[in-house]
């Protein structure tokens, strides 16, 4: 069904479709439960129609820039990060630049990785310039609270993983940006692993606003994958 189906689904999410919250009631289920998998039909579904539906939904009380984020994952409301990943998620599937400032605007509210690799991959996806500035800032300033993890060596993995979306939602053009805040890294386990972007980078730089040359790199069986990623993403922007 598709896009005609979007305003029926913004309606479950909103609880306002009584067979649905009967049948939760009936059958002892959160409505949480059904809001969650109507935020996820809304990403299948892939249409801006369910954009603002889902922004609206998103948790954000947290996310105002003078918020301060839990010290730690005691403190932290678990059901609020589930759903604010869940919704950034179906955000990226759709891929509508309408999000970013919503998107971009949590970024900082817990510094845990439940919600803010979510919001990472989404930026990454919708990409443009507001999602490309969000994600150097993630990559040159962001990090995981070392309370919530297992291991502190990954604190800021966020950097060197959110690199590879940070490219993903460039322009050819933003290639010396991308290196600027690569090379800035100090600490050096990042150092130690974002290097491994560089082939993407590389393909910025040479193809530039060439479509016959990302469309040779992501056609090249012997390319490295992330080459290939880069290449494809280019390409689709110059396919129309």
């Amino acid at each position: 069904i598709c896009e005609p189906a979007v305003p029926r689904v913004i309606q479950m999410l909103k609880g306002e479709i009584e067979a649905v919250t009967k049948l939760a009631a009936q059958n002892g289920v959160d409505l949480l439960v059904t809001h969650q998998l109507a935020v996820k039909i809304l990403g299948a579904i892939g249409s801006p129609a369910g954009t603002e539906a889902l922004v609206a939904f998103m948790p954000v009380e947290d996310c105002a820039e003078d918020a301060k984020p839990p010290a730690s994952a005691d403190d932290m409301d678990a059901a609020k990060v589930g759903l604010r990943a869940v919704v950034a998620r179906s955000l990226g599937e759709i891929g509508d630049p309408a999000a970013t400032a919503a998107l971009c605007g949590c970024r900082n509210a817990t510094h845990n990785a439940g919600d803010l690799w979510e919001i990472t991959m989404a930026l990454g996806r919708i990409g443009g310039k507001e999602a490309f500035e969000c994600l150097t800032d993630i990559v040159a300033n962001n990090e995981y609270n070392p309370a919530d993890l297992v291991n502190s060596d990954f604190r800021y993995e966020i950097r060197w993983e959110g690199a590879r979306w940070m490219i993903l939602a460039a322009e050819h053009s933003d290639a010396a940006k991308i290196r600027e805040v690569i090379d800035g890294q100090t600490d050096a386990k990042v150092k130690e692993n974002i290097g491994k972007w560089d082939v993407g980078i590389k393909v910025l730089e040479e193809c530039k606003d060439d479509k016959a040359c990302y469309q040779n790199k992501l056609t090249d069986p012997g390319a490295d994958w992330f080459a290939r990623e880069v290449a494809a993403v280019q390409y689709a922007k110059r396919a129309s």
